[in-house]
């Protein structure tokens, strides 16, 4: 009985994720996040920083602020 209950557990994650439901794992975190987000913020490997566009200019985002402003922002995010 418990084998039916995990596949049917993976089963219908599998279903709610063809149908767009999103699960919420750290890979579909990301693809949420780029998907609302990509064109405004960017991670530099180099400096080890994300920076945010403000719609003028390259902000650096100091501890998270902004990138948490931009995802409040949106209700859907």
């Amino acid at each position: 009985m418990k084998e039916a209950i995990a596949d049917e557990s993976v089963f219908l994650r599998i279903n709610e994720f063809k149908n767009g439901l999103i699960q919420f794992t750290d890979s579909t975190n990301a693809m949420r996040l780029v998907k609302e987000h990509g064109r405004d913020i960017r991670y530099n490997a180099a400096w080890k920083r994300w920076v945010v566009w403000n719609g003028m200019y390259w902000e650096m985002d100091e501890g998270g602020v902004l990138i948490h402003e931009k995802g409040t922002a949106n209700p859907h995010f």
